[in-house]
């Protein structure tokens, strides 16, 4: 079966805060990559939306939160829900920008 490789979006965490923007998933999505930039804190967390509002949850997967470490890439398992954040561990120095990619079978 094809793959295609698709920026699904970003998530910006604000310089001063520690919640970024968040990204809405859909039922297509295969694998979900999140490249984490450099963070003032040393992780930030997972947190998702079962319906797309604005109340998120911390995203645990068998039992451990799922947590980013900086200046790496994460594949992420899919959880059921509409959309999805991440919070840094300290509040933000300046403007971060953490970039998701999905693999999509065609």
């Amino acid at each position: 079966m094809p793959r295609q490789q698709l920026e699904l979006g970003r998530l910006v965490i604000r310089k001063g805060e520690r919640a970024s923007s968040e990204v809405k998933l859909h039922g297509d999505t295969v694998v979900l990559t999140v490249y984490v930039p450099e963070l003032t804190g040393d992780t930030a967390e997972v947190q998702v939306s079962p319906d797309g509002s604005d109340s998120y949850l911390t995203y645990v997967h068998k039992g451990i939160p799922v947590r980013l470490a900086r200046g790496r890439a994460f594949d992420v398992p899919i959880p059921a829900c509409r959309s999805l954040r991440v919070i840094s561990s300290a509040d933000e120095e300046s403007e971060r920008t953490f970039h998701v990619l999905e693999l999509l079978e065609m």
